[in-house]
């Protein structure tokens, strides 16, 4: 059997000769026919399309701009009828097509690059791009803490964003403007009168450049605004630099600031004895939400992992593996892996697990292995079972964080460590400190930080 083949009209006789049947025949084929030869549309497109979308027309008007197209096409033909059409439309019809022919990637360079630039109360400066749960909770729990107080704020958007990391803080977070120099940081200037700096290794000279520190460090706020460092961190720095003029650049920009807090208790020895500022002890800024809060976050998730043990282990080794095999067979579960620092930087940015299905697996596992400080965090927030191994890029983290609670719990290295190691801890005590670190953050938010928003 011969196939039907579909062939472009390729003489101009023929198409006049179509538009001729169909002005005699059926007028709405033809409007159809010569708006979809001189404007580009589909004709699904053109189907859609009403009498209003010509302009705020009366019928009386819509009756001589009719006649007024069939004037045009007499004298200039197809070309006549386009001038008019694009006159008559003007930016609307230009914005129709740029709404509904645009390709997406073209869209989100546009929204890339208009972004969100109305006046906020304060601008955060936090780890948000990363690709790591902690440093997203992170900014998302001082995010919300500012936002509880009575406060508006939003991101400085420093960084690239992607996979959960990006669907993440593009449902929860606000950000900036992207700022991709010096002079998009200045800018930011006219946004806000208040600057805070966030958690998460942001002020860490051992493992970043002096640039990027002192951005950190909000160099580039005018001498009036107000700057807040909530629970900044500076990992296991312990505040050396290269020579006396990079010492004291750190020191005149913390001076500048008006209200200094730590996460790590260390911290606050570093700036206090090192750069002779002074500082309080508030710890991490996950530890100011309710777990209410973060139970919301997880409504939707469907995954049952009440049987299951947790694995989040940042930087994987023989030796975690073992511990891992430990616990699976002396527990009878499966493992459910979430992707460490390791993995997820080189091979599954784009596939990792999101950020609602990690903390639903923590607050419903039967076990959770990790040497994430912020697993471990959240494992108290929710009293969970867990054991913490030893991760050797920050063990200060850990042992500030548990002098904090008041708690001793080992750091394990090998699965031989595991032999009689008694793994629970006082959850009345960590609950108590829970309540005492929120208690303690808005007592001194009001009385030496955000009350100065006011």
């Amino acid at each position: 059997m011969r196939k039907h083949v579909a062939e472009p009209i390729k003489n101009k006789k023929d198409i006049q000769a179509v538009e001729q049947y169909l002005k005699e025949n059926n007028y709405r084929d033809y409007v159809i026919w010569v708006l979809g030869l001189n404007s580009g549309l589909r004709v699904s497109d053109i189907v859609g399309l009403n009498v209003s979308d010509n302009g705020p027309l009366n019928r009386e008007q819509n009756n001589s701009v009719n006649t007024t197209y069939l004037e045009e096409y007499k004298k200039c033909g197809y070309s006549g009828i386009e001038k008019i059409f694009l006159k008559n439309l003007g930016k609307k019809y230009y914005y129709y097509l740029l709404k509904n022919h645009t390709p997406k990637f073209i869209k989100r360079i546009i929204k890339f690059f208009k972004g969100n630039q109305s006046k906020t109360d304060c601008l955060l400066m936090t780890m948000y791009n990363n690709s790591n749960y902690g440093s997203l909770l992170t900014a998302y729990a001082l995010y919300k803490a500012i936002a509880n107080l009575g406060y508006t704020s939003k991101l400085i958007h420093y960084g690239n964003l992607s996979g959960y990391g990006q669907q993440f803080v593009g449902k929860y977070l606000p950000l900036t403007k992207r700022v991709l120099n010096f002079n998009d940081m200045l800018k930011l200037n006219k946004l806000s009168n208040t600057f805070i700096l966030g958690s998460d290794n942001l002020i860490n000279l051992a493992t970043n450049n002096l640039s990027f520190v002192a951005q950190n460090l909000l160099n580039f706020t005018d001498d009036n605004k107000k700057r807040l460092m909530i629970s900044g961190s500076i990992g296991a720095w312990d505040g050396s630099t290269q020579n006396k003029s990079e010492h004291d650049y750190i020191k005149y920009l913390l001076e500048r600031f008006d209200y200094v807090s730590t996460r790590e208790k260390h911290g606050k020895e570093v700036f206090e004895n090192v750069f002779e500022v002074k500082s309080d002890w508030i710890n991490d800024p996950v530890f100011y939400l309710e777990k209410e809060d973060y139970i919301e976050l997880t409504k939707d998730i469907k995954t049952d992992y009440s049987d299951k043990i947790m694995q989040y282990i940042l930087y994987p080794t023989t030796k975690t593996d073992e511990v891992i095999d430990f616990y699976k067979k002396n527990l009878g579960a499966e493992v459910e892996q979430f992707e460490g620092n390791e993995n997820v930087k080189y091979f599954s940015r784009h596939k990792s697990k999101s950020v609602e299905n990690w903390l639903a697996a923590i607050i419903n596992s039967k076990f959770i292995i990790t040497d994430s400080f912020h697993c471990v965090a959240f494992c108290l927030i929710f009293n969970r079972p867990f054991v913490c191994i030893k991760n050797t890029h920050a063990t200060v983290r850990f042992t500030s964080l548990f002098n904090r609670f008041g708690i001793n719990i080992p750091l394990i290295e090998s699965v031989e460590e595991l032999d009689g190691v008694k793994l629970d801890y006082d959850k009345k005590r960590v609950n108590k400190s829970l309540r005492d670190i929120r208690e303690f953050l808005v007592e001194l938010s009001y009385a030496n930080g955000l009350a100065i928003l006011q």
